[in-house]
């Protein structure tokens, strides 16, 4: 496999894995600018994890935040983007965590990298080792396979 074949797998594989990261994060709401009244609060998800709901607005952002899911309807929401706490009705403070998720996925994506790294070297280099050895189902031994002891 040619040096560049290999580090268009890798860049794949690294492109994947940041979009899965980066949706995983704005699961947070830190990179939103949030600025409105809270309309309405749901839940969504599978068995394996709930996310909640909220729409600002007429605008639905998923977070993966509990403590989002607990602010009622009826509130005014504020936060700048990049910002890690939301202020409802401009005086109570709501900090905003990144999800394990986040963390799991760019972990994740760290050792897919690695491997498709390692798995495209290594077929390389085996293809390179067996070019000068004989099928391994053909005995080449003197006596033509025989089992003479």
């Amino acid at each position: 496999m040619s040096r560049r074949l290999r580090l268009g797998v890798c860049a794949a594989v690294l492109v994947v894995g940041l979009v899965q990261t980066a949706v995983a994060f704005s699961r947070s709401l830190i990179p939103f600018s949030l600025d409105g009244t809270l309309v309405q609060v749901g839940t969504v998800g599978n068995s394996q994890q709930r996310l909640h709901t909220i729409t600002i607005d007429g605008r639905t952002y998923t977070a993966d935040n509990p403590r989002v899911a607990e602010i009622r309807a009826g509130r005014h929401l504020s936060k700048d983007a990049w910002s890690s706490t939301v202020l409802l009705d401009g005086r109570k403070q709501v900090r905003l965590a990144v999800g394990d998720e986040t963390f799991q996925f760019a972990a994740l994506t760290i050792l897919a990298v690695v491997f498709a790294s390692w798995l495209t070297r290594t077929g390389t280099r085996l293809n390179l080792s067996r070019q000068g050895e004989p099928p391994p189902d053909v005995d080449d031994s003197p006596n033509g396979g025989s089992a003479v002891t």
